[in-house]
């Protein structure tokens, strides 16, 4: 069962990436699209702060490889404040 905040990054990624949300999973990985490259990560990091309302960390973001790796870096930072 996909949660609220999965489906809602997954709805951000597709719009970004041009792509259906049905292409999409939690396994997904920059590395199976091409459109996956700087300009959209620093889209997808001010996008998801803002649609989450949360401060996350460059750093950090700039290290996901997965879908997986955003839900866990924002429920981590949703939850831990």
């Amino acid at each position: 069962m996909i949660t609220s905040v999965q489906q809602s990054i997954i709805e951000v990624v597709a719009e970004i990436l041009e792509c259906e949300e049905s292409d999409l999973s939690m396994g997904f990985s920059k590395e199976e699209n091409d459109e996956w490259d700087s300009v959209n990560t620093l889209r997808m990091f001010t996008s998801l702060e803002a649609e989450f309302n949360v401060r996350l960390s460059m750093e950090q973001f700039l290290n996901v490889e997965t879908i997986q790796d955003i839900v866990n870096l924002i429920e981590a930072e949703k939850y831990d404040h």
